[in-house]
């Protein structure tokens, strides 16, 4: 077991010592090259996810893909209240599955965002460097983006003519102290004139914010 763990660090080693930019030496994609180089050696040290960032994507990971797993759809989250948990799996119910990119997201910088890293430092040439990025992050994004971003906006405001909740305050630490009576009570911001503005959904009704 010793030998194994030995020989995986010397592995990692030798694939950290590798990435070096490969385009022509002050050239704007050296440049680019060098500093994703830098925040590759602060977020993937040896080849592998810094440990204490690791605990924090394994702990979001085990959140959001929830929404994709039936029997944890209805559990508590960390990130998302009640509304927006329930309104993010139904997209995901849908034929697109839409809310199930937290998860996707995650898992994507998990496993493969060091891979697409190294390529784009192995790139010798603008079309290549820029190509690697177009396919592997670009299309992608742009493709989700066609099919979803509508419906995530709507799941993300859900209309709630009654009150917002005070956890889904837009406010800061500072600004709620400063509103007494915003905080002490559970009106509806509707009868505070002066949020009411800024806190209306399309349908004219007091938004819940995720």
């Amino acid at each position: 077991m010793l030998k194994l763990l030995v020989a995986l660090a010397c592995v990692g080693a030798i694939t950290a010592a590798a990435l070096k930019p490969k385009a022509k030496k002050n050239s704007f994609l050296y440049e680019m090259q060098s500093y994703v180089v830098e925040s590759i050696d602060g977020i993937f040290p040896g080849g592998m996810l810094d440990p204490s960032m690791a605990m924090g994507v394994n702990m979001a990971e085990t959140d959001f893909c929830k929404i994709k797993v039936e029997a944890q759809q209805t559990h508590n989250s960390i990130f998302f209240g009640p509304t927006c948990k329930a309104a993010f799996v139904e997209l995901y119910k849908a034929e697109d599955q839409c809310g199930g990119v937290f998860c996707d997201a995650v898992r994507m910088f998990k496993n493969d965002a060091y891979g697409i890293l190294a390529d784009f430092v192995g790139a010798a040439s603008d079309d290549e460097a820029f190509g690697i990025l177009k396919e592997k992050i670009i299309k992608p994004a742009m493709e989700y983006t066609c099919k979803c971003s509508m419906p995530m906006m709507d799941a993300g405001w859900t209309a709630d003519p009654r009150s917002v909740p005070l956890r889904y305050s837009t406010f800061s630490r500072s600004q709620e102290l400063s509103m007494p009576t915003l905080i002490t009570s559970r009106e509806p911001l509707s009868r505070h004139s002066g949020l009411n503005s800024s806190l209306r959904g399309s349908t004219g009704t007091t938004s819940e914010s995720c």
